[in-house]
């Protein structure tokens, strides 16, 4: 276990404290919304930061770090996605904390980086034992009893949303460790303003695409988007509904199955396109005439502000992280959570008042461009690290 290929198992020399290392560590095979935020940190940061991505090697993950010319230690053993038995989860606990603590050994970081809770879990013993001082980038509403002991061992803890963030005070960890900082995007991928408005204006005629798109877990709802599919096509708009997902570690198939159980039993399957899972959404927002994000307890939502930024009209629910992103009426339209026919009227709107789609999108897009920048966060991460460092 240890270094590979971009880096040498070797031990390095401690440097001086004015050129800190940074190692972000993700114990993450795939890449979802939380490991392109990883990515998008380490790009802006690597210019001004000495750091090191870690993740497991022979990954999708470790692939497109060394695709985007970010430093990476590939990490020999570590977590194979969620784990369904206790003596396999031990087993996977104990391989990915002896993994990340041997690339921890050899790059002698100041700081390591957990990117969600399943990576600080295999952080903290190589916290403990290196000296590193320790920060959790806590992107999800999961840990359970972990929450409360790893931030113990944090000196602090970056929250994705004020969400997030009451939902860690409320499980124990400190106000004064925690700091909230919105994902952001990169406007080196921006496409023309109007190539979301002119592709939709190019299928005039043909049917009206709205998209659920996520990993297939029950939180994310998309039984209701569903629901609510067969409420509009009962109307008579020629629609059609795309899932645009998968579960992606094989660990919610009797979830998938139901998924496809309604679309038979509710006799959707003319209307409903099972897209799969798409790694790179962009040319999707092309295709695309609406998001509707039906997650009730979603931490963030970068799908929702990366479908803002690609002028797609957003519909979500009123809760959580897209609460925090979307001002109801302006930059999208916010329905209450588990209410499926509060949920089928927004899309009617959408889909019969282009005027309303194209209001919302272009405010949307002005939004996200002014509060979620790539380069934004990554400043605002630096300055937590010089703060850990100084204090």
């Amino acid at each position: 276990m240890g270094l590979t290929g971009t880096e040498s198992a070797r031990k390095q020399p401690l440097r001086p404290p004015s050129h800190p290392r940074i190692l972000l560590v993700s114990t993450a095979q795939h890449i979802a919304g939380a490991e392109n935020s990883l990515l998008l940190l380490a790009e802006h940061l690597r210019g001004t930061h000495h750091l090191r991505v870690a993740c497991p090697q022979g990954s999708l993950l470790e692939k497109e770090v060394l695709r985007r010319g970010c430093p990476c230690i590939g990490l020999s053993a570590s977590f194979p996605g969620p784990v369904q038995s206790l003596p396999g989860r031990l087993l996977a606990i104990w391989m990915a904390t002896l993994a990340v603590h041997n690339a921890a050994e050899a790059w002698r970081p100041d700081i390591i980086h957990a990117n969600s809770i399943y990576s600080l879990v295999a952080c903290v013993p190589a916290a403990i034992v290196s000296g590193a001082k320790l920060i959790w980038h806590a992107r999800d509403l999961a840990g359970g009893w972990m929450v409360r002991p790893c931030g113990w061992f944090c000196q602090r803890v970056i929250a994705v949303s004020h969400c997030v963030a009451g939902w860690l005070k409320a499980r124990g960890v400190k106000d004064s460790k925690i700091e909230v900082i919105h994902n952001g995007l990169d406007s080196r991928d921006e496409k023309s303003p109007a190539s979301a408005a002119e592709a939709r204006a190019s299928r005039r005629g043909g049917p009206f695409v709205f998209a659920n798109v996520g990993q297939f877990v029950p939180w994310k709802r998309q039984l209701h988007f569903l629901a609510a599919a067969a409420r509009v096509r009962a109307v008579g708009p020629h629609a059609e509904f795309w899932l645009v997902g998968d579960d992606l570690y094989g660990c919610h198939a009797a979830y998938r199955r139901k998924l496809s159980d309604f679309v038979r039993g509710h006799d959707l399957s003319q209307a409903v396109v099972f897209r799969g899972w798409i790694e790179d959404l962009a040319g999707l927002w092309r295709e695309v005439d609406c998001l509707v994000h039906t997650a009730q307890r979603e931490p963030f939502g970068r799908v929702v502000i990366e479908a803002m930024k690609a002028g797609v009209p957003v519909i979500a629910v009123n809760s959580c992280g897209p609460a925090e992103i979307l001002d109801d009426g302006r930059t999208g339209i916010l329905v209450a959570p588990g209410d499926m026919e509060a949920l089928a009227k927004a899309m009617l709107r959408i889909a019969t008042d282009s005027g309303l789609a194209e209001r919302l999108a272009h405010a949307a897009r002005e939004d996200v461009e002014q509060r979620f920048g790539a380069a934004q966060t990554a400043r605002r991460v630096a300055d937590v690290y010089a703060d850990v460092l100084e204090n």
